[in-house]
């Protein structure tokens, strides 16, 4: 797909509330492991907000991932499961259980190129898209915390993607 037609189709499936001009570039980086470059991350959101904000359940925010090599969806799964549960405890997951299943079951494998962008609205509405199209929505703000703290919660999946993502503030 030619830049500008890409660019047109990632505004007309982005909703009003999320807009190009409500968020910003806040900062991007580049997943490795292994010393393999696994895919490249940029974080937007609202000008000016502080960085102990960017999980708020009324901050509008969106993680682009866009993949360098080819992982299993499992992989991905294994991967988020690990973090999420360095971060939050046995409770708090088993609750959140139904919802991050349904994330994951919309997920599908990578090739490298591939892409998925992960959009939250501010208003409960947690989105994932892949390659532009969109494949699930989901009314859950304690999700969309949760599951945006896998690289913006402490302790990150990544410290190094994290602090790129969030070191322009």
């Amino acid at each position: 797909m030619k830049p500008l037609a890409l660019f047109m189709t990632l505004i007309l499936a982005l909703p009003a509330t999320a807009s190009p001009s409500s968020l910003t570039l806040f900062g991007e980086g580049t997943a490795s492991y292994l010393l393999v470059r696994v895919y490249d991350a940029r974080l937007y959101a609202p000008a000016q907000t502080p960085v102990d904000r960017l999980l708020d359940q009324h901050t509008p925010r969106r993680l682009s991932l866009e993949y360098r090599v080819a992982i299993d969806r499992a992989d991905i799964e294994t991967a988020a499961w690990r973090t999420l549960e360095r971060q939050h405890d046995s409770t708090r997951l088993a609750a959140l259980r139904p919802a991050i299943d349904q994330l994951h079951g919309a997920m599908q494998s990578v090739q490298p190129g591939d892409r998925y962008l992960l959009e939250y609205q501010g208003d409960g509405t947690l989105e994932l898209y892949f390659n532009e199209q969109p494949v699930i929505r989901l009314q859950n703000p304690e999700l969309a915390e949760v599951y945006f703290g896998i690289w913006l919660g402490e302790p990150p999946l990544s410290p190094r993607l994290r602090a790129q993502l969030i070191g322009r503030r």
